[in-house]
């Protein structure tokens, strides 16, 4: 990539408040993450995400799919973390990146804008944005970016801003040279597998099948499983193992939850109700692409953990205004 690529790249990134990097597409690369990727999904650590084995080509080297690219930008845009509860399940939780819009939206918004920027002052250039959509490794490509290093929650951590963050990225069809890595910054510290309550993060990497946000979102049938049995007030997603990390201690605070959302279990179940008018509360949100019936079902199993008394009353009403097939055979069954 030509300086003057990148010096563009810099002034158009002013500003954004988003870190950013450049990290070249290597064979070398490709071939050290096809191995991984395939460890992994051999064993099974991948859960319900079938798409994932069948895209492993392209995740190990998205030339494969892509073949102009030859480097990738990586952005990273910050969120808040709330501190560790005192009490998992006195209420329902929304992981903290989902409260608000959409970050899907909002990079892949900026990335597009950015590409269309970006080749009017460098005619000739092909780009692709995606934003944990497509069959990128991101966070391979932000440690080769120079924007931190994997921790052992599998999540980016920077050194100066811990692991609490979206990443984004934009193929470019030009060359860059190597950034300065990050080596791992994880020495002997373990406080995010301990804090894990299904144990889904190994040496090995995560197991999704253990993993709550894998669970709360990705599982379409919500199996009945060491996931279901250890859930609390984590309803969509998880931040147990980042807020237990050491690189995220000083950026804890409290993160507002968005007006008008449920303060409580019955709040929340009842807003997911059949009719109950769910659509603003989850409009442009990660929630939307959850469903409302799945993310029901999430909140009326979480509460049988935190308080079975409580759940059954819930239960039953319930079963009296749910439509949707499969949760009414589910609550029937309870």
């Amino acid at each position: 990539m030509s300086s003057g690529l990148r010096q563009i790249l810099s002034e158009l990134l002013e500003g954004s408040g988003l870190e950013w990097g450049l990290a070249p597409l290597t064979d070398a690369d490709a071939a050290e993450r096809r191995q991984r990727l395939e460890r992994w999904t051999e064993a099974g650590f991948h859960g319900t995400m079938e798409w994932i084995p069948k895209s492993l080509a392209v995740r190990a080297d998205p030339r494969v799919e892509w073949p102009w690219a030859r480097s990738a930008l990586v952005v990273r845009r910050g969120h808040g973390l709330d501190p560790a509860p005192d009490v998992r399940g006195e209420r329902p939780v929304v992981a903290c990146y989902a409260r608000g819009r959409d970050y899907h939206r909002v990079l892949e918004d900026y990335l597009r804008d950015l590409a269309g920027r970006l080749k009017e002052r460098v005619p000739g250039l092909c780009t692709l944005a995606c934003v944990d959509v497509m069959p990128i490794p991101e966070v391979d490509l932000a440690v080769r970016a120079g924007l931190g290093f994997r921790g052992r929650h599998t999540l980016l951590i920077s050194r100066t801003a811990g692991s609490a963050a979206n990443l984004g990225v934009l193929l470019l069809s030009d060359d860059c040279e190597p950034a300065a890595t990050i080596p791992d910054l994880c020495g002997s510290c373990t406080a995010c597998l301990t804090a894990c309550p299904t144990g889904a993060l190994t040496s090995a990497g995560l197991n999704a099948n253990l993993c709550l946000s894998h669970w709360n979102i990705e599982d379409r049938s919500t199996t009945e499983g060491p996931a279901a049995r250890a859930v609390r007030g984590e309803v969509l997603g998880c931040d147990l193992c980042q807020q237990a990390c050491p690189w995220n201690r000083r950026h804890l605070r409290e993160v507002p939850q968005p007006e008008g959302w449920p303060e409580t279990w019955e709040g929340w179940i009842a807003a997911f109700a059949p009719g109950a008018g769910s659509g603003p509360l989850t409009k442009k949100t990660p929630l939307e692409r959850v469903g409302r019936a799945k993310l029901r079902r999430v909140l009326l199993r979480a509460l049988e953990n935190v308080d079975p008394a409580r759940a059954a009353a819930v239960r039953q009403t319930a079963l009296s205004d749910e439509t949707h097939p499969a949760l009414l055979k589910w609550l029937g069954e309870r």
